[in-house]
């Protein structure tokens, strides 16, 4: 293999971990905001599905 193709190939490799550390700080964001947002609704649970559970 020649330099020119090993620097290629691990310029892509770089960037595709780059992209996937980015991915996985989204998650974890995505998933701490969720947990925020349930933490924060629960006390008002009954009075969010109290309506909604009447027929």
């Amino acid at each position: 293999m020649s330099t020119l193709q090993q620097t290629q190939a691990s310029g892509t490799e770089e960037t595709l971990i780059s992209r996937l550390v980015k991915l996985r700080d989204r998650i974890i964001r995505a998933g701490i905001s969720v947990v925020v947002v349930f933490l924060g609704l629960i006390y008002w649970a009954p009075d969010i599905f109290g309506p909604l559970a009447r027929p």
